[in-house]
């Protein structure tokens, strides 16, 4: 089974249509992740150049939660550095350039490793769960803001677990994170609150 995640129906559409011939299954990222118990062989998530760096987390850490053996993102190589950072990176890129064609091919022929190179890893995990809360809302615009007013933590220490998160990632700043580019930050409205509810809230326990 193959299941296709996009943001926008219109692509769903074209993909359903191209990979007719396959089982497979089409969904969006927010439906995708508030049906847990989904779950599927491989997975094609096709994001935008300005996808919400904290969807592709959420539908990636789901996949690797659900136990998808083979993932494959449609998307710009800052996407892909993103995810490997946090551990979560998936088995196949390809670029949202390629032509529909050879993007079916490339799907429907690859049989790559069950498993992905995951070189940051551990480190991730070492993080603590502030550590983790702080980093991913420095991603959104106004994630200070909302974790400060969440937690009642004062915007000096906001900062200060985020500079100790950065060091134990043997980063500098939130850029080398991103692999140098933040023009992909803004969430989407669609899609925010699941994000947030992900990672602000539900997965993290403050200690």
């Amino acid at each position: 089974m193959l299941t296709i995640i996009s943001e926008c129906r219109f692509s769903l559409l074209a993909l359903k249509h191209l990979f007719a011939a396959s089982k497979t299954e089409v969904t969006t990222f927010a439906e995708w992740l508030m049906t847990p118990q989904r779950t599927s062989a491989r997975l094609l998530v096709v994001a935008s150049p300005v996808s919400s760096l904290l969807d592709l987390l959420s539908v990636f850490e789901s996949a690797a939660q659900r136990g998808v053996k083979r993932t494959t993102l449609l998307g710009t190589p800052e996407q892909h550095f993103f995810l490997n950072r946090w551990g979560v990176s998936p088995q196949q890129l390809l670029s949202p350039c390629l032509a529909p064609e050879t993007v079916h091919a490339q799907v429907s022929a690859w049989t790559g490793p069950a498993s992905s190179q995951r070189p940051y890893r551990q480190n991730v995990v070492n993080l603590t769960p502030r550590e983790r809360l702080v980093l991913l809302a420095s991603l959104k615009e106004s994630g200070a803001q909302e974790v400060c007013q969440q937690t009642e933590m004062s915007i000096k220490t906001f900062y200060s677990h985020r500079h100790n998160a950065l060091k134990k990632l043997g980063l500098g700043s939130v850029r080398d994170m991103l692999g140098g580019r933040c023009n992909a930050l803004p969430a989407s409205k669609q899609h925010a609150s699941v994000s947030l509810d992900n990672h602000l809230k539900s997965q993290l326990i403050y200690t």
